[in-house]
């Protein structure tokens, strides 16, 4: 009997220490923590030429602050101790407004790929569009604006199309086009009406729901992001990734189960049988 209680103590102190864990880590760590996380992503319509194709995702920086820049460029420079062939900003590249552009261009100049560096807007940079999409080239980056690029690789090409949010794939893939396609979107619900077009959607905007748990979802989720908020979704020969992205907001900084991260999608040809 006494052996059972002491067991019973200890199982209710490591409840309790790790309940404090979690909520200390949460407040203090989740804010700026971060992961460079690694994804696979397999089909047989990948071409062949393009098997272990790196792509670096990004997305949701949301730079206010001195802090925020020295810890971006902190990001970029690990992404770039890794190998990738090409780079894709999901868009909110500031917060509320524009701090220290210049800046911020060194550092996404510092991103050194070699297959192109795309990007498009989210709805914090619409409002200063321009300058943001300035900012943005200045970096090496293109933004797309409801544009399709083909991308080319091993003598072998697949489609980028980068969307805004209410603008369906559909409009900007020509009828009988079998080139894999891959839609860059900052909303994930745009997933519903891009399904049934695109091999592969990636988006950000969600944060990856800020507290996650598994079986029950996300418990944050804003327009754009009510259906789709976390992680991976298929629809038909369709999928969708979501990038937690690399910062919350200054009204909700903290993150559970859902990391900021810089994603890495490993493109792998299956052959079919």
């Amino acid at each position: 009997m006494k052996l059972l209680k002491i067991l019973k103590k200890i199982i209710c102190l490591l409840v309790v220490f790790s309940i404090i864990s979690l909520i200390g880590y949460t407040y203090f760590l989740s804010p700026t923590n971060y992961a460079i996380s690694s994804y696979q992503y397999t089909s047989s319509k990948i071409p062949s030429q393009f098997d272990h194709f790196k792509i670096a995702l990004f997305s949701d920086c949301h730079i206010k602050t001195n802090d925020d820049i020295e810890r971006f460029e902190k990001m970029i420079d690990d992404l770039n101790d890794k190998p990738f062939n090409m780079v894709v900003f999901g868009g909110d590249l500031f917060e509320d407004s524009i701090f220290d552009g210049e800046n911020v261009s060194r550092i996404l100049k510092k991103i050194d790929c070699k297959y192109g560096k795309f990007a498009v807007l989210g709805e914090k940079d619409e409002s200063l569009s321009m300058e943001i999409t300035k900012i943005l080239n200045d970096g090496g980056f293109e933004v797309l604006n409801n544009q399709n690029r083909t991308i080319y690789y091993n003598q072998e090409k697949i489609s980028l199309l980068g969307l805004d949010s209410n603008k369906k794939a559909s409009t900007l893939t020509k009828k009988g086009n079998k080139l894999f396609n891959i839609a860059l979107v900052h909303t994930p619900d745009s997933f519903e009406h891009n399904s049934n077009t695109v091999d592969l959607q990636l988006s950000g905007h969600s944060n990856g729901g800020y507290f996650y748990f598994p079986f029950l979802g996300s418990l944050v989720t804003s327009d754009g992001c009510e259906t789709y908020n976390h992680g991976k979704y298929t629809q038909g020969d369709s999928t969708l990734l979501i990038t937690n992205g690399v910062k919350g907001t200054s009204d909700l900084p903290y993150k559970f189960l859902c990391r900021n991260e810089i994603k890495l999608i490993t493109l792998n040809y299956e052959q079919k049988v």
